[in-house]
């Protein structure tokens, strides 16, 4: 990759950038902030008495491609360089006026740098340095606070990314068809004929529906108001399946509200 690509002058540049940027946040802030982001020992993060970075590693990509649009000129390469050190000072960009694709690309690049440090940081820069900075793109990125993206990055510390773009995702709408009443088919059918967009749910149950959209309220239906279906989430279901209600036993369901996982051992009464 390009970071493998640098000299050890052009490396040097890169450690003088972030050190400058790291001054200028000293200055700014001479007591330490009172939130600043705890280490851990598991995962990217380990301390090794660094401060929060504010500053960037920022514009990568265009060093990347400057190195391999002019690995034969080192004069253009430093040109390249310094212009690079003025658009990523901490007045040209801001966090606050970075937009979502900057950000993504930042975040990637310091996940490509933390996921073999010895062979692709920079001479002298610190592991610690790059959790911080990483921590603080992924805040902006994502309206976390720092607290819990620290937690989040010691659980998923290779797979941060993943997890926080799935929480960006709806969680699907499932409802469970009330076979007292009505059979799972006659219900979807009944369902999609309203204009329902909906598929069985997974394999594992025999009563789960998934609803992509609908062209109606799913808790004003005819059906819904005949008790031939509830709102329930799949993962409701599961504590249900795996107890297994057997006819004749007493169950206690504490802490029960609304009521999705006792109508559903009830129906296991009759």
């Amino acid at each position: 990759m390009f970071l493998e690509k640098l000299t050890s002058r052009q490396k040097q540049r890169l450690k003088k950038r972030f050190l400058k940027s790291d001054e200028l946040v000293e200055n700014r802030t001479p007591q330490k902030s009172s939130d600043s982001v705890p280490a851990t020992q598991s995962g990217f993060l380990e301390n090794d008495g660094d401060e929060l970075m504010v500053d960037d590693f920022g514009r990568l990509s265009d060093l990347e491609e400057d190195i391999e649009t002019n690995a034969d000129s080192v004069g253009l390469v430093n040109e390249k360089e310094d212009m690079i050190t003025n658009l990523t000072s901490e007045d040209a960009i801001g966090k606050s006026a970075m937009d979502s694709s900057t950000l993504d690309q930042r975040i990637r690049n310091w996940l490509y740098i933390l996921s073999d440090f010895k062979n692709r940081a920079p001479a002298d820069l610190s592991r610690s340095l790059c959790v911080r900075t990483l921590i603080s793109d992924l805040c902006s990125r994502y309206s976390y606070n720092q607290f819990l993206m620290v937690k989040l990055l010691d659980l998923f510390p290779k797979e941060i990314v993943e997890v926080l773009e799935a929480n960006e995702v709806d969680r699907p709408v499932t409802i469970r068809t009330n076979t007292l009443k009505t059979r799972r088919r006659e219900l979807a059918q009944a369902l999609i004929n309203r204009g329902v967009n909906l598929d069985p749910l997974e394999p594992w149950s025999k009563v789960g529906l998934v609803v992509y959209s609908s062209q109606v309220p799913l808790g004003a239906t005819p059906e819904y108001l005949a008790g031939h279906y509830i709102l329930q989430g799949a993962s409701s279901m599961l504590p249900v399946i795996a107890l297994s209600p057997q006819l004749g036993e007493r169950i206690l369901d504490l802490c029960a509200a609304p009521g999705g996982k006792t109508t559903y051992i009830g129906k296991f009464a009759v």
